[in-house]
């Protein structure tokens, strides 16, 4: 399912007078709780230095650390408090880190001004349309979606043909993004959002209603990922160098 599709479902359900951003807040978090309990990823870096400290990437905390390696060894933590307080040693030393990935946060960019038609090619001054959005336009000479293929400064080329033209317009980034949860555990979102709407309602039966879904279907979607995992996480920190 994709985020848009989501909202949508929670409009159907349960009509409420919370704005498409307030949702789009507690989709993300409900995303963040999935990626951070059930569906985990990870991302791997190395560096090389002689004792001290090796500072993580930037965003990324002690609590982010999957493992680290020395050399290729497994090693403890030992304090990651500002980074990685590694032996003092007079050769240089390889470190690999290993960092569980975070939930990057869904946004509905806009762009409102000129537009600029030609061919594929649409230009939009200091635009922030990335490769692989999917945009909804609103415009004199044309209103509707289309994929960025590709983009070079304030130029994007989409999968639609326009007659050479300028005028004025909005442009949104749409929601047609596929969620981290496949069926049927996309329900949990639904499920999150709906919660938290009773909550600030004041409706605390709903609330507990949906929370307790929520949590059920949470616990159901740990207990398959821990199950399809097991086994395999140590083969994958292994062999590194």
């Amino acid at each position: 399912m994709t985020v848009e599709k989501i909202l949508a479902m929670v409009d159907s359900l349960a009509p409420n007078n919370c704005t498409k951003e307030q949702k789009l807040y507690w989709f993300n978090q409900c995303e963040s709780i999935i990626k951070e309990k059930a569906i985990k990823s990870y991302k791997y870096i190395e560096t090389e230095f002689t004792g001290g400290i090796v500072k993580l990437p930037e965003g990324y905390t002690s609590w982010d650390i999957e493992a680290v390696y020395i050399n290729g060894r497994l090693i403890d933590k030992l304090d990651f408090r500002s980074g990685f307080t590694g032996k003092f040693s007079k050769e240089k030393e390889k470190v690999g880190i290993v960092l569980k990935e975070r939930h990057e946060e869904i946004t509905e960019t806009t762009y409102e001004g000129d537009i600029y038609f030609n061919g594929d090619k649409i230009t939009m001054n200091s635009h922030k349309f990335l490769v692989g959005d999917s945009i909804d336009i609103e415009s004199v000479l044309f209103t509707g979606r289309v994929t960025v293929l590709g983009s070079n400064g304030d130029d994007i080329y989409v999968n639609h043909t326009f007659d050479i033209n300028d005028c004025e317009g909005v442009v949104k980034k749409s929601l047609n993004i596929p969620t981290l949860c496949k069926a049927p555990y996309d329900k949990l979102y639904i499920d999150y959002i709906m919660a938290q709407m009773d909550y600030y309602n004041k409706d605390y039966e709903g609330y507990n209603n949906n929370s307790y879904m929520f949590n059920e279907l949470l616990d159901t979607l740990i207990r398959k990922s821990s199950s399809n995992n097991s086994g395999t996480r140590s083969k994958q920190m292994r062999g590194i160098w």
